[in-house]
C-alpha cells in the first residue's frame, strides 16, 4: 500500500474501504485528501486475513516512494537506450563485411558462394550460376563479389545476364536483338546492362523500353535509359525539397562510386537527365490536367441579389524579383517550351509583340510612398539579367491562376501588370465583380481603364473591378490610402488579406538558384511544373483547410460579436442607428477627398518615422532640402542617432515592466523581463560599438565603459549630442538629433491627444451608461491601461523636450512647450466653461492647438471618437460574419468541383476509342476525386452540426 512519506495535513493518501457483501467483506482503495485516522483497535487485537500485514501496524512501517513511470517515452529516452548499445551495433555492422569462403552455395550446394546481392533481403552468398538465375528479372540490384579478402563491386552484365523484352502475352521473343551496352539509371545509382529488344513487330525501340518503365534519353539508338522510379523520385524531391538535377545526379554518382565500387567509372549523364526529367514532368502534368468548375452557368438567374457578393473573383497580384534569369552570351539553340501557352505563363510571342507597342519609358514615381516595387526599377543588377522577375496572380485560396504570369524585363512596370491582369480577367467566367489586391494599387488603379482602352492587346472586362492593397503592405502607404484601399472597410471581402501571392513566392524563391541559370524555356517549364503541383497540393487539402478556417472564424465571430454587443449597450441607440445608416451608405473607395467616417481628426505633424524616411531617402533629387535645412545628411549618422532614441524608449518600457514585478508576480513575468534585458543589452553594445567608428559619429563622441552593468541595461546612460553641454555639441549630430527629437515629440503629443480623448469619452460613458459591478470593473480596467499608455507618452515628450532645449531650442518655441500635469486634466482639454456649474473658465490646453481636432473642442470631438470606435468594432464583426458565409459557400463549391472532376474522368473512361490502360487510369482518377468530394462532405456535415453565432 503506497502513501507519501512526508504527509501534510491535507496530503493525498491511499485509504482502505470495506464493503459488506453476502460473502463477507471486500476491500477496495480510494483516494482521499483527508488525514488518515488510526484504527480504533489495539495492535494485538486484530489482524485482517485479507491484508498482508496487520491493519493496525500500517503506520509503523515506512512506505517506499514509488517512482512515477511516464506513459510514453521521450526522444531522449530512446536515444539514451540506443547509446548503451552502440558497441553492439558497431560490431554488427561489420557482419556484412566478412565472409567464409569455404561455405557452399545454399541453393545448389555444389559451388562455393562468392556473390552477394546488396538489394535482396537475405544476406547469403551464392554461386555465379544461382545469382544469375535469381536476378534474371532484377536489373537494378547491386552485386558484390568476394575476392578472397573483401567484397568488391561486380555487375550483372559481367556475369552474362541479358535482359529480354518479351511479347505482351509474356512469351519470350524468338528473334531478339541486342542494343549493346546500356546505362540504366535507377534510384540506387548507375547500372551497366545489356538489353535484348523484340524484333518480331514494327514496334520502335524507344516505345519498347518505355513500356518496360524505362525512359530512353534519345529516340534512335538509345544508350542511356532512366527508370520511372528514379524520375518520379527526383520529381518528388524537386517539388518538395527544391533539389536540383545536378545535386540529384551527384548523389546517384556517390551511391555508385563507393568503397565497393571504387573502380566504377560513371559517365556524365546530367544533360540527358535534365532533358528526360523535363519530359517526364510534362507527361505527368498532361495525364492529370483537367478544367475545373464550381459555380453553375445560370448563377445570375438563380442567386439572390443580396448574395451576389459571394460570387466575386479574388485576384491577389504582385511581382517577384528573385525568380530571375541571368544573362549568358553562350545561351544559344532552340528555346522551345513544352507547356507553350497552356501553362501558367502567357503566350510568349504575343506578349513580346504587345511590349513592342507600348511605351517602356520610366513610369512616374509614386505619390504615395517610396515602395520597394517602384524602387526596384532602378536596380543596377537588372543590367546583368535577361529576365528581371516574374509577376502573377493567385486566387483567394492561394492557387496560381493559369495564364496570369508574365516575365519582367525592366523591373515592375504597369505595362507588364496590365497584360498579366488582362489574361487573368479572361478566367472570370462572367462574374460581375473582381477584387484585385496589389501592393501598389493606389498608383496602379490611376488611369487603369484608359491604359486598357488604348491597347488592342488588353481586354477590359465588363465586371466591376475593386482595387485594394494587401494588409501587410498597407501600413507603408499614406493615411488616405490606408482607409480607401483597406480590406477591412470594403464590404463582401470577408477576412481576406490579399497576401496569397506572397505565400506563393516565399515557397518558390528557393528555385532561383537553379532556374536563374537555365534556358528561358527550361526555366518556364520548371516554374509551370511547380505552380501546378502547388495547386494540386492546395486542392487535396482544400477541405481540411476550409474547415479549420471556418472553425477559427466561428470562434472569432463569437468573440467580436460579444464585444460589439457590449459596446452598443454603452452607447445611445439613436446615435448607433445613425452610425449604422452612415456606414451602410458610405463608400470608402469614392475619391481621396471625401470625409472618412472611420477616422477621427488627428494631427498632421510629421512623426519621427516620417522624418527619418525623408532624411535618409536614397534618391537625392527627391529630397526637400528647404525643409531639412541641411546641406548634407549622412545616412549612417542618422541611423545611429535614431537607434539611440529607440534604445531610450526600450529602456523606458523595461523600467515600466520592472516597476510592476513584485514578490507576488509569476515566474513567466520575470523571465520575460530578463529576456528583454538581454535583448536591450545586445542592442546597446552594438550601438555603442558603432559610436566608436568615425563613419557614424565622426569621432565626436566618446563613451565611457567602466561602469557597465549587463544585469540592469535599462539604467545605462545613452550618450547622445543632447547629453553634452551646449557649447560642446557636435554640430552635425546635434542637427540630426534635433530633427528626430521633433518627430518624437510629435508622436508623443499625438498619443497624448488620443489617450485624453478616449479617457474623456470612456469616463463619460462609464458615468452615464455603465451599470453593474462587472461592467464597471471592465471599464476601470480599460481606463487603467489607457492611463498607462498616457503616462508613457508624457514621459516620452518630456524627455524629447528637455533634449531639444539642451540642443539649443529656445524656451519660447510656440510648437513645443513645457508639459505640466495641469495640461493633462480633463478641464483643460475641452472648452467646458460653457457648461454651468463646472467651475472652470479656462480654455483648452496648448497641446490641442495647431491640430485638426481644435476645430470645435467640444463634444463633437467626443462624438468622432465614439463613432470611430463603434464603426471599427462593427466592420470587424461584419468582416468575420462575411468570412463565415464565404467559407461555408466555398466548402460546398469545393465538393461540387471535385464531383465535376469525378464525372469528367468517368466520362473519359467510357470513351469508345480509349485503350484499356487509358480507361483504367481515368477510372482511378474518377475514384480519387469521388473520395475527395466525400471527404469535403464530411467537413460540411461537421460544420453544420456547430451552432453559428447569432448576429
Amino acid at each position: 500500500m503506497a502513501t507519501r512519506n512526508k504527509r501534510s495535513k491535507h496530503s493525498l493518501v491511499w485509504a482502505p474501504t470495506f464493503i459488506l457483501t453476502k460473502g463477507g467483506r471486500k476491500r477496495q482503495h480510494h483516494l482521499t485528501n483527508e488525514p488518515k485516522a488510526k484504527p480504533a483497535i489495539k495492535k494485538e487485537e486484530f489482524l485482517d486475513p485479507d491484508l498482508d500485514i496487520g491493519y493496525a501496524l500500517l503506520d509503523d512501517i515506512p512506505q517506499p516512494e514509488i517512482p512515477r513511470v511516464p506513459k510514453t517515452k521521450s526522444q531522449q529516452d530512446y536515444f539514451e537506450e540506443w547509446t548503451q548499445r552502440i558497441p553492439t551495433y558497431l560490431e554488427s555492422s561489420y557482419h556484412f563485411e566478412s565472409f567464409r569462403g569455404d561455405v557452399l552455395c545454399p541453393i545448389c550446394r555444389s559451388k562455393p558462394g562468392l556473390y552477394h546481392c546488396q538489394t535482396c533481403f537475405n544476406f547469403s552468398a551464392v554461386c555465379d550460376e544461382c545469382i544469375v538465375v535469381q536476378h534474371s528479372f532484377n536489373p537494378f540490384h547491386r552485386i558484390l563479389k568476394w575476392n578472397g579478402t573483401f567484397f568488391e563491386g561486380a555487375s550483372l552484365r559481367m556475369l552474362g545476364i541479358k535482359f529480354k523484352i518479351n511479347h505482351d502475352d509474356g512469351h519470350p521473343c524468338p528473334r531478339p536483338h541486342s542494343l549493346g551496352p546500356l546505362t540504366i539509371v535507377h534510384v540506387n545509382g548507375f547500372h551497366d546492362a545489356e538489353v535484348l529488344v523484340c524484333g518480331c513487330f514494327d514496334n520502335p525501340i524507344d516505345i519498347q523500353l518505355f513500356q518496360q518503365r524505362l525512359f530512353p534519353a534519345s529516340i534512335h539508338s538509345p544508350k542511356t535509359v532512366f527508370s520511372f522510379e528514379v524520375l518520379e523520385h527526383f520529381r518528388m524531391l524537386h517539388l518538395e525539397g527544391k533539389v536540383s538535377a545536378h545535386t540529384f545526379m551527384e548523389s546517384l554518382t556517390r551511391l555508385t562510386i563507393n568503397d565497393y565500387h571504387s573502380a566504377w567509372t560513371t559517365k556524365d549523364r546530367l544533360r540527358e537527365f535534365q532533358r528526360t526529367a523535363r519530359q517526364w514532368n510534362y507527361l505527368v502534368a498532361l495525364r492529370e490536367s483537367t478544367c475545373g468548375i464550381n459555380i453553375p452557368d445560370n448563377w445570375q438567374d438563380t442567386v439572390d441579389p443580396n448574395d451576389r457578393w459571394l460570387f466575386r473573383q479574388f485576384v491577389h497580384f504582385d511581382a517577384n524579383f528573385r525568380l530571375v534569369l541571368e544573362a549568358r552570351s553562350q545561351r544559344t539553340g532552340s528555346n522551345h517550351g513544352l507547356w507553350g501557352d497552356n501553362g501558367f505563363f502567357v503566350g510568349n510571342q504575343q506578349y513580346l509583340d504587345y511590349l513592342q507597342t507600348v511605351d517602356l519609358a520610366q513610369q512616374n514615381k509614386s505619390t504615395c510612398s517610396d515602395l520597394r516595387a517602384l524602387l526596384n526599377n532602378n536596380r543596377s543588377r537588372f543590367q546583368r539579367l535577361d529576365i528581371t522577375g516574374v509577376a502573377g496572380a493567385v486566387c483567394r485560396h492561394d492557387c496560381a491562376i493559369p495564364g496570369s504570369f508574365v516575365n519582367l524585363y525592366k523591373g515592375e512596370r504597369f505595362v507588364n501588370s496590365d497584360y498579366a491582369l488582362s489574361n487573368t480577367f479572361k478566367t472570370s467566367g462572367g462574374l460581375t465583380e473582381i477584387v484585385v489586391s496589389y501592393d501598389i494599387a493606389c498608383q496602379y488603379s490611376t488611369h487603369f481603364e484608359g491604359r486598357f482602352r488604348n491597347s488592342r492587346f488588353l481586354l477590359l472586362p465588363e465586371s466591376n473591378i475593386i482595387f485594394l492593397i494587401p494588409k501587410f503592405h498597407l501600413p507603408s502607404h499614406k493615411e488616405a490610402c490606408q482607409f480607401r484601399f483597406s480590406f477591412n472597410h470594403v464590404k463582401g471581402v470577408g477576412r481576406s488579406d490579399g497576401e496569397g501571392i506572397e505565400r506563393l513566392w516565399s515557397t518558390h524563391n528557393h528555385l532561383s538558384s537553379s532556374t536563374s541559370k537555365m534556358t528561358p524555356a527550361f526555366r518556364q517549364d520548371t516554374l509551370n511544373l511547380h505552380f501546378m503541383d502547388w495547386n494540386m497540393s492546395k486542392s487535396r487539402r482544400m477541405g481540411s483547410t476550409l474547415y479549420s478556417r471556418l472553425m477559427r472564424a466561428y470562434k472569432q465571430l463569437s468573440t467580436v460579436q460579444l464585444e460589439f454587443k457590449e459596446l452598443c449597450e454603452t452607447l445611445d441607440p439613436n446615435r448607433v442607428e445613425s452610425w449604422v445608416t452612415l456606414e451602410e451608405t458610405f463608400d470608402v473607395r469614392v475619391g481621396t477627398g471625401s470625409a472618412n467616417i472611420f477616422q477621427a481628426a488627428s494631427s498632421k505633424a510629421p512623426t519621427r518615422a516620417a522624418i527619418l524616411a525623408s532624411i535618409t531617402r536614397l534618391e537625392s533629387n527627391s529630397l526637400q532640402r528647404e525643409d531639412l535645412s541641411l546641406e548634407d545628411w549622412d545616412p549612417v549618422a542618422v541611423t545611429w542617432v535614431n537607434e539611440g532614441l529607440e534604445i531610450e524608449e526600450m529602456q523606458q518600457r523595461i523600467v515600466s515592466k520592472r516597476s510592476k514585478i513584485n514578490s507576488g508576480s509569476m515566474q513567466i513575468e520575470t523571465d520575460l523581463l530578463e529576456r528583454d534585458r538581454r535583448e536591450l543589452w545586445d542592442r546597446f553594445l552594438q550601438w555603442r560599438s558603432e559610436s566608436l567608428t568615425t563613419q557614424a559619429t565622426g569621432g565626436d563622441i566618446t563613451i565611457d565603459t567602466e561602469d557597465d552593468d549587463p544585469t540592469r541595461p535599462e539604467d545605462e546612460h545613452v550618450v547622445l549630442p543632447s547629453s553634452f553641454p551646449r557649447l560642446e555639441h557636435p554640430l552635425r549630430l546635434s542637427q540630426i538629433e534635433q530633427r528626430l527629437r521633433e518627430g518624437q515629440a510629435n508622436e508623443a503629443l499625438e498619443t497624448i491627444r488620443i489617450c485624453l480623448s478616449h479617457r474623456v469619452a470612456l469616463s463619460r460613458i462609464k458615468g452615464k451608461e455603465i451599470r453593474g459591478q462587472n461592467a464597471n470593473l471592465r471599464a476601470d480596467s480599460v481606463l487603467r491601461r489607457l492611463n498607462e499608455q498616457l503616462n508613457h507618452a508624457v514621459r516620452q515628450y518630456r524627455r524629447a523636450y528637455n533634449a531639444m532645449l539642451s540642443l539649443g531650442m529656445p524656451p519660447q518655441n510656440p510648437t513645443y512647450r513645457t508639459l505640466e500635469d495641469s495640461h493633462l486634466k480633463t478641464s483643460s482639454v475641452f472648452n467646458t466653461h460653457r457648461l454651468p456649474g463646472r467651475g472652470h473658465e479656462g480654455g483648452p490646453s496648448w497641446i490641442w492647438q495647431n491640430t485638426d481636432a481644435v476645430r470645435t473642442l467640444d463634444d463633437n470631438w467626443l462624438d468622432e471618437v465614439e463613432r470611430a470606435q463603434f464603426l471599427d468594432a462593427k466592420v470587424n464583426r461584419d468582416r468575420w460574419a462575411e468570412e463565415v458565409e464565404l467559407l461555408q459557400t466555398e466548402l460546398i463549391r469545393t465538393k461540387a468541383s471535385f464531383l465535376h472532376f469525378s464525372n469528367l474522368w468517368h466520362q473519359l473512361s467510357l470513351a469508345p476509342l480509349s485503350s484499356p490502360g487509358r480507361s483504367a487510369f481515368c477510372s482511378r482518377m474518377a475514384a480519387r476525386y469521388t473520395g475527395m468530394a466525400w471527404d469535403v462532405q464530411g467537413y460540411i456535415d461537421k460544420s453544420e452540426a456547430i451552432p453559428r453565432p447569432i448576429l
